[in-house]
C-alpha cells in the first residue's frame, strides 16, 4: 500500500494508557507514521516516549490547549507532510493488527464514507464500549443490523478513533478551538454533513477504548455538556446567524435574570452560559464564517 498514513494522539497524562497504544500501532499490518501532541502532561509521559518509542515524533505544546486544538497542530503536520489519511487515536485507546488496513481498504474502493470509524470494544475487548453501544449505535446509526452490512453510515461517531482522508481534512478542516473540551467531535460531523458528506462505521475493524463519558451519566454535574450543546445550535451551519443568537438568548436571559435575583441553583447553567456566549460573541461569530471554508481552523 503506497500510502502516506499519519496517526496522531493527543496526550495528557497518558502513562497508564501509551505503551499499550503506541506498541498496538507500532504492530499494525500497514507502515504508520505516529505523531504525538502532548497537552503538557505533568506526569512522565514526555520523557517515557523519549527514551522508549525513539521513532515517534513529538511535540509538546507547553500548555493544555485542549483535545481539538492539540489535533489541528496534528493535522497541520500531517498535512505539511503530504499525508494521505490521517487516523485521530485517544490516547486511552489501542486497535487490532488489521483495523488501522482495514479502514484505509475500505475507504479506497467506498469514497461514499469521508469519514470512517472502526468498531468500539471494551478496553479489554470482552463486550462493546457502553457509549458506543448505548448511544452512537441505537441512537446515531441507522438501520444497525437490519440487514448486516460492511459498513453503517452514522450521524455522529466520537472521534476517539477517526480516519480522514486528506480530502475530507481539505474540505471540512480541523477542529473549532471553540470547544475546549468535549463537543469538539459533534461540530465537525455537523459540519461535514453540511459539506453534503458521511460518516461511517466499519464493523470489522475494531478499537479498544477505555473512555466514558460522566456527564451523560449523569449531566447536571457536568455543566460543559449543556455549553457545548448551545455552542452548536449557534454553529449550526443551517441556521441564520440572528435566528441562532435569538433562540439562545430568548432561551437564557429569563434564566440569567432569575438567577441574579434569586441565586437559585435551577438558572446556574443558563446563567453561565449566557455570559460565556455574551463574552465570547465575536469568536463565536467569527467561527460562523470560518466554518464553511476549506481547511476551516487549519
Amino acid at each position: 500500500m503506497n500510502k502516506k498514513i499519519f496517526v496522531i494522539v493527543v496526550t495528557f497524562n497518558g502513562m497508564p494508557w501509551i505503551t499499550k497504544c503506541f506498541n498496538s500501532l507500532i504492530n499494525s499490518s500497514i507502515p504508520l507514521q505516529i505523531l504525538v501532541v502532548d497537552n503538557a502532561s505533568d506526569d512522565e509521559t514526555c520523557q517515557y516516549i523519549k527514551q522508549n518509542f525513539l521513532n515517534i515524533e513529538l511535540i509538546e505544546t507547553g500548555s493544555n490547549l485542549g483535545f481539538g486544538k492539540a489535533n489541528n497542530i496534528g493535522l497541520k503536520k500531517a498535512l505539511e507532510k503530504k499525508a494521505d489519511y490521517v487516523f485521530l487515536l485517544n490516547q486511552d485507546a489501542w486497535v487490532e493488527q488489521y483495523c488501522v488496513e482495514k479502514l484505509i481498504h475500505y475507504s479506497e474502493s467506498n469514497l461514499n464514507f469521508s469519514l470512517l470509524s472502526p468498531y468500539h470494544l471494551n478496553y479489554d475487548g470482552k463486550g462493546t464500549e457502553f457509549y458506543f453501544e448505548q448511544y452512537i449505535l441505537q441512537y446515531y446509526t441507522k438501520n444497525y443490523n437490519n440487514p448486516p452490512v460492511a459498513a453503517y453510515e452514522t450521524s455522529f461517531v466520537h472521534a476517539a478513533a477517526w480516519l480522514l482522508p486528506k480530502d475530507t481534512i481539505r474540505k471540512v478542516g480541523g477542529f473549532d478551538p471553540l470547544f475546549k473540551h468535549t463537543g469538539e467531535d459533534n461540530d465537525y460531523v455537523q459540519r461535514l454533513q453540511f459539506k453534503k458528506l458521511k460518516a461511517g462505521i466499519l464493523t470489522d475493524a475494531y478499537v479498544y477504548h477505555k473512555g466514558t463519558n460522566a456527564g451523560l451519566i449523569n449531566p447536571r454535574e457536568n455543566f460543559i455538556q449543556f455549553l457545548n450543546a448551545d455552542l452548536l445550535r449557534l454553529k449550526n451551519p443551517n441556521a441564520t446567524l440572528v435566528g441562532a443568537f435569538w433562540l439562545l438568548y430568548r432561551k437564557t436571559f429569563p434564566s440569567f435574570m432569575g438567577y441574579i435575583f434569586s441565586r437559585k441553583i435551577v438558572y446556574e447553567f443558563s446563567y453561565y452560559i449566557f455570559l460565556f456566549v455574551l463574552k465570547n460573541n465575536f469568536q463565536i461569530i467569527s467561527s460562523r464564517q470560518q466554518q464553511t471554508k476549506e481547511n476551516a481552523y487549519l
